[in-house]
């Protein structure tokens, strides 16, 4: 709930800012970047502020952690942008690249939704344009997976769409195959135990 949501930011806030703590809680560099991180999934963390920790983490692990809060804000133009750099782009190291995708995922699915019919049809292009590795964090990364049920698991529309491209592309390069295939069973188990816990 949006209570629930809000006090949760509080919390979170209090903790980064030192009116609040924790016994026994160390808040280390990750934790204010993961916490930077779920404040700006809900747009409550401003660009200045992130780039204020950057300035006071600026290591290669703060460099990742600043892409995915900035990728992670809730704004149609940081999740546009955020998609070509990891779909069309060449400048982002694997570590960035990785960072910018997870930062993408985080937030509202109504965000992402408008990603769903282009990922299946980026996957060929990406595939031959990069190499193995960061081709593979592009394709699992980006795989719309995160969805809510509505009707049957199975008539889920992600679920159609990864078949129908499946079905469409039998010679597509086997490794790609086996991914939208692992993709598409995490996605249906997801669903599955979603229907269960409706019951």
């Amino acid at each position: 709930s949006g209570r629930t949501t809000g006090s949760a930011a509080a919390v979170l806030r209090g903790l980064l800012d030192g009116t609040d703590s924790v016994p026994g809680l160390v808040l280390d560099d990750e934790l204010r970047w993961m916490f930077l991180a779920a404040l700006a999934a809900q747009g409550l963390a401003p660009v200045d502020e992130l780039e204020a920790e950057l300035a006071r983490d600026n290591t290669a692990s703060g460099k990742a952690a600043f892409t995915l809060a900035c990728s992670a804000v809730p704004d149609a133009a940081v999740k546009d942008l955020a998609w070509r750099e990891a779909v069309f782009g060449t400048r982002l190291s694997n570590e960035l690249l990785s960072a910018t995708i997870e930062g993408f995922t985080l937030g509202g699915p109504e965000l992402r939704a408008p990603y769903n019919g282009p990922y299946f049809e980026a996957l060929r292009e990406v595939w031959e344009a990069r190499g193995i590795e960061m081709a593979t964090r592009v394709v699992r990364g980006l795989y719309p997976g995160r969805q809510d049920l509505s009707g049957r698991p199975e008539e889920h529309p992600v679920l159609l769409a990864t078949d129908g491209w499946l079905a469409a592309n039998p010679d597509a390069p086997g490794a790609l195959r086996r991914i939208l295939v692992e993709e598409r069973d995490h996605l249906l188990r997801s669903l599955t135990a979603q229907a269960y816990g409706t019951r």
